[in-house]
This record gives C-alpha cells, structure tokens and sequence, in this order.
C-alpha cells in the first residue's frame, strides 16, 4: 500500500568521488591553474529522491504519411512496449541533476537509519500525482515519436500496469574553492 521506496547501493567511495573531483579540476575548459588553486572545502553524500514510473504502453494513432510529392497514403502506427520515466521529486537546481540512470539491479528496500548514518536525505516535495501525470505526458510523447505522421486522424494510448516508485539516488557533493569563490560539483554516487 503507499508508494513504493527503494535506495540504489552507493559504489562509490569517498575517496573514489575525491579523486574524481580532482580528476575534473584537469582538461580543456578549465582554468590553467584550477588544479593548483583549487581547495576542496567539504565532500559529502547527499542522497535525493527520484519519481520512477515503469508502465506499458498500449495505442494506436491512424493518419496519413506522404508517399510522394502529391499524395499521401493512410497508415496505422501501433505501440505496445513497456517503458520507463523518471524525474527528480525535489528541487535539484542546487544539484543541477534532474534525471539519473536509474537501471540495473542495484536496488535495496529504503532503509532511512542507515542513508541517514552515511549521509543526507531529502525528502520528495513533488506529489505522487504530478509524477504520474508528468510520466503519463513522457509516454504519449515517446509514443507518438515511433512514427512521424503528416496528419492524424485519431490516437488513444492506454497507459497499463503503472507502478510508481520512489527511489533515493546517492550523490557525492563536493565544495571547492578556487580564486576566494565557492562552487559545487556532484559526482554520481552509483
């Protein structure tokens, strides 16, 4: 009953994260000296809640698609495939990451006592609801790329077995100073 909570297992360590974050201060489109002068302030695990939604997807949409210069030809372009949306369920803009890869088998029942031990949780601030919308919005607009028509004459897409889910995704935050300013850089915790 509810919504479903799951966390992905954190691989990556904090000297792995530490590492990279020094790895990023070197390459094209950084400052000369940034490797140098940069100052890593604080590292730590945030982890951030993601809406995942997993459905099939079942419709029709019957149009016309241009056979040549001068006429057209009626078809019918029909989905049935199982897909998979997924949106950050807080305001991430301090993050900047609004999707993950949330695949694979790296999931684990939500366990709040040991994310809080290793790090932060946030807690989600979108609704359920807008999730499903939103995902619902994702499906049709997946749906209707499958094949481009020049007009349509009518679609209907069902939406079945929907299963809602909340995952926490970890991520390693890390602050650095460079030149007396602050700034931010996330690493992928998974």
């Amino acid at each position: 009953r509810g919504v479903r909570r799951w966390q992905l297992r954190r691989l990556i360590t904090r000297d792995q994260a530490q590492n990279t974050v020094t790895g990023f201060f070197t390459g094209l489109n950084k400052a000369g000296d940034l490797k140098r002068q940069a100052e890593i302030k604080e590292i730590f695990l945030a982890y951030l809640p993601f809406w995942r939604v997993l459905a099939y997807v079942a419709g029709w949409r019957l149009g016309r698609v241009r056979r040549d210069k001068d006429s057209t030809k009626p078809v019918e372009v029909e989905v049935l495939e199982e897909m998979q949306w997924n949106d950050a369920a807080v305001d991430v803009s301090e993050f900047g990451v609004n999707h993950v890869p949330i695949t694979g088998k790296n999931f684990e029942p939500f366990d709040q006592d040991r994310l809080s031990a290793e790090g932060m949780i946030f807690e989600a601030t979108e609704s359920p609801t807008d999730a499903t919308a939103e995902a619902a919005a994702y499906f049709q607009q997946v749906a209707r790329s499958k094949k481009s028509l020049s007009s349509t004459y009518l679609e209907k897409y069902h939406i079945l077995r929907q299963r809602l889910s909340l995952v926490y995704y970890p991520l390693w935050v890390a602050r650095y100073e460079y030149r007396n300013r602050n700034y931010q850089v996330v690493v992928d915790g998974v």
